[in-house]
């Protein structure tokens, strides 16, 4: 960190340290609300990956770790669509524990390692995924307001988007094919 305001500053790029502070903070509420609610209100089975045989795993990891970031992703084009990308962040939190919860209520400790066979690395990929797009939405929103946006901005938010995509597909097909 390079001075007072919290912004760690390199030749090219800018970090805002309180905003990744506060979307990470923010995605740890959604885990906790996932956990709290798959022991309270959903059962066990509901949340199972590994029952799920190698296609239609690849396709509900591949889905459910892109919407949140394309839920960020939209939410850059609107002034006040810094809302949106907390909320995605919250939903890929609760999606990320849920799987975990309900496979540590069903195998006990050892449930934590089916989680490591089913779906872990994309769930590691498209958290970090929405982070970054939810810290872009958030800066982009914020330029929308100040009448900054520029059409480079865009096209580097629509490069950004790409590559978090093939992150999250390449996670969710090493997922499959290690449940094979």
């Amino acid at each position: 960190m390079n001075n007072w305001t919290g912004i760690a500053k390199s030749k090219d790029e800018n970090i805002n340290i309180p905003r990744l502070i506060v979307i990470t903070a923010v995605m740890v509420l959604g885990a906790a609300a996932g956990s709290i609610y798959t022991v309270y209100f959903s059962g066990d089975g509901f949340f199972m990956l590994s029952e799920l045989d190698g296609t239609q795993l690849f396709r509900q990891l591949a889905v459910v770790g892109f919407i949140p970031v394309f839920a960020s992703f939209l939410s850059s084009y609107f002034a006040y669509g810094a809302f949106v990308g907390l909320c995605a962040a919250f939903c890929r939190g609760f999606a990320f524990s849920a799987p975990l919860t309900a496979g540590v209520i069903s195998n006990g400790i050892s449930g934590y390692f089916s989680f490591a066979a089913a779906g872990s690395v994309c769930g590691i990929l498209s958290v970090v995924s929405v982070i970054i797009m939810s810290m872009q939405a958030v800066e982009t929103s914020q330029k929308r307001r100040n009448g900054r946006f520029e059409e480079e901005d865009g096209k580097n938010l629509f490069l950004l988007l790409l590559c978090c995509a093939a992150a999250i597909i390449f996670g969710a097909a090493i997922d499959a094919y290690l449940l094979k």
